[in-house]
């Protein structure tokens, strides 16, 4: 039926083309806006990933700009590091020279000033972003490098890398505890030979040996000019009175001697051999003064232990310790090892042998166990720091009976040599010299340290840097899945609309010119 009233097929036609129009809309904004979901009413679910992912890429970005930040801490920490360690190596080659006699040690210290001060400069000015890791203020400050941020559910994080700026300090103005002007203690290398036997008379008895190739010799006058008329060595203070003036006799200074139970003991800031013991007539007296050929070793650090309480008997039982974290055990197969089949300990030597050779089970051969003359003690000596912990027993009263005890080992031997910053050679003797070529070389080890760990740093915060931009990429890509537009299939849909669309306005023209056609009915 044909109608003037109502054009039905005009009306789905017109329809149709708003249909058209309003997908013709929609497939422009896409391709406009390079995106498929705009908005929360395009698609909710999506649209609140794709916005809470960009959110965290943003936090992602600042993350990566901390982590540059503190890249370039850390850079300026490093160079200042190694022009500061390369000057210090300069002022150690300074101190070599200045060990031969007929330098000019006004004129070294000058140079050695000149580079002192261009380390000083070179920690000062090593300031970045207002931070300064070479020279602070105090000790014990820390910094916090921003790492990374992360997400969980409704929980988010930022993770930081904490940087102990005391590994890093050259100067410490609050403490004087930096690489540089920290007081630093010298230890003197040591000789233990035998102790002395009997009371040796000197009467017409020459004994000689070289001492880092000098030649001492002892003889009847020499014990006269301690005081001691009868040439007889009586004591251990007589011997260590005999052997210093020996020493003196033949131009040899800077050498500590001692003797007790343990043995005749020379110490100095340097070191040095003793060779060449001779004898002359008898040929006894060098053994009954305790001389023996050997070098020197170094026992900087010492703790000291508890004597031995009773006869505990090993049979059976079991004593551990751990000396910086490694397990040292004494049982019974232990105390057979030195020679004592009954397993009872029964002296004090037998406790030490028992601790030297445990020692040695466990493969720590650089601590050396001796008796304290005076106390009896165990005495554990090493050249390297080290930390005794978590004693235990079978049977728990042991760890007191065998004298063991937790504890960190602390400097007993040496002096205090001064702090690097404050070397001066002017008037300095060769024992002086050797002290500030310790300090010295302890400092480069100390800067050398420094910068493995700002190596270790900076490593880490290019990977992190690395794993920052990975994972931004990675979100990057999410965002686009979920919203962006695919432009091809877009494209393919926007010229197929519009081809309907011209489609649709002809059908709308030839629905809204059928009416006309009824005009033809009344002509």
């Amino acid at each position: 039926m044909t109608s003037i009233n109502t054009n039905t097929s005009a009306m789905v036609a017109l329809q149709t083309l708003r249909s058209i129009n309003t997908n013709l809309d929609e497939t422009n904004n896409r391709v406009s806006t390079g995106l498929r979901v705009n908005s929360a009413a395009d698609n909710a679910a999506y649209w609140s990933i794709a916005t809470t992912t960009k959110s965290d890429n943003g936090a992602l970005g600042a993350v990566k700009d901390a982590l540059g930040l503190g890249s370039a801490s850390v850079d300026t920490a490093n160079t200042g590091l190694d022009t500061a360690r390369k000057a210090l190596q300069m002022i150690k080659e300074k101190l070599v020279t200045a060990t031969a006699p007929e330098t000019d040690k006004g004129k070294l210290q000058t140079e050695i000033n000149s580079l002192l001060e261009g380390i000083r400069s070179t920690a000062d000015s090593s300031v970045i972003s207002g931070n300064n890791w070479l020279s602070v203020a105090n000790s014990g400050e820390t910094k916090d490098i921003v790492v990374s941020f992360s997400r969980a559910g409704s929980s988010i994080s930022v993770d930081t890398m904490n940087v102990d700026i005391d590994d890093f300090a050259l100067y410490e103005a609050g403490t004087n505890s930096g690489i540089m002007d920290k007081t630093r203690r010298v230890a003197n290398d040591e000789l233990t030979m035998s102790t002395l036997t009997g009371t040796p008379d000197m009467t017409g008895e020459t004994v000689r040996f070289d001492f880092n190739g000098t030649e001492v010799q002892i003889d009847a006058a020499t014990v006269a000019a301690i005081g001691n008329n009868d040439n007889v060595v009586d004591s251990n203070a007589e011997l260590v009175a005999v052997y210093e003036r020996a020493f003196a006799d033949a131009g040899i200074s800077g050498v500590t001697v001692q003797a007790d139970a343990n043995g005749v003991r020379f110490s100095s800031a340097e070191r040095f051999t003793v060779s060449n013991v001779t004898s002359v007539n008898t040929g006894g007296q060098a053994a009954a003064l305790g001389l023996s050929n050997g070098s020197s070793s170094l026992a900087q650090y010492e703790t000291v232990l508890g004597g031995l309480t009773g006869t505990p008997d090993m049979t059976g039982e079991t004593l551990e310790f751990d000396v910086n974290g490694t397990t040292v055990t004494i049982d019974q197969a232990v105390m057979a090892g030195v020679g004592n089949n009954d397993a009872t300990v029964d002296t004090v030597t037998e406790l030490r042998d028992a601790y030297q050779a445990a020692l040695a089970n466990a493969g720590i051969n650089n601590i050396e166990v001796k008796v304290d003359a005076v106390t009896n003690n165990i005495v554990f000596g090493s050249d390297e720091e080290f930390t005794i912990s978590n004693s235990r027993a079978s049977t728990p009263a042991n760890v007191g009976n065998l004298g063991m005890a937790d504890g960190e080992a602390t400097i007993t031997n040496g002096y205090d040599a001064g702090a690097v910053a404050n070397i001066d050679i002017s008037t300095a003797t060769a024992g002086d010299i050797a002290g500030f070529l310790k300090i010295v070389d302890a400092a480069l080890l100390d800067m050398t340290d420094a910068s493995t760990k700002a190596g270790a740093f900076s490593t880490r915060i290019d990977s992190q840097t690395e794993f920052v931009t990975a994972l931004m990429d990675a979100n990057d890509r999410a965002i686009g899945t979920l919203i962006d537009a695919n432009m091809e299939e877009e494209s393919t849909r926007l010229k197929a609309l519009q081809t309907q669309q011209q489609l649709a306005i002809q059908s709308l023209g030839i629905a809204n010119s059928s009416s006309q056609n009824v005009l033809t009915l009344f002509r």
